[in-house]
């Protein structure tokens, strides 16, 4: 990762946040869908995503950073300004955040994205695919 390519596009992003960029599990970016839809890993992506953000309705962006999306037009957004920031959805059906879906922590939120991911690769070991369903 090119950690000053991201500090010269926003100046404001929070050091946890990079440091869990430089840090992203490789486990991760070998996951699939998964990795490059709840936490964003590449700077394109990150930017696109942040661009996009710019024209949702009700978001305020000097608030907030996409740091991912769900894969059905919502986005994750970290918290802009705060010692220690928070990730929420913000579900784009209802033009605001899902109260289910916050994290207190940048730390928090990546601890679930892996638990979720590890407990599809346990029930996966478990059970052919067409079992699961």
């Amino acid at each position: 990762m090119d950690r000053q390519a991201f500090i010269d596009k926003w100046p404001e992003l929070h050091v946890k946040y990079l440091d869990l960029l430089e840090r992203y599990p490789q486990k991760m970016k070998e996951a699939g869908d998964l990795s490059q839809v709840e936490f964003l890993n590449e700077f394109k992506d990150i930017e696109h995503y942040n661009i996009e953000i710019d024209m949702v309705d009700g978001l305020d962006t000097e608030d907030y950073f996409a740091i991912g999306h769900s894969g059905c037009g919502d986005y994750y957004l970290m918290e802009i300004g705060s010692e220690d920031p928070s990730v929420i959805l913000w579900n784009h059906e209802i033009g605001q955040p899902e109260e289910d879906e916050k994290y207190s922590s940048l730390e928090e939120f990546a601890g679930e994205i892996l638990a979720s991911r590890e407990a599809v690769q346990n029930t996966l070991k478990k059970k052919p695919w067409w079992k699961i369903f």
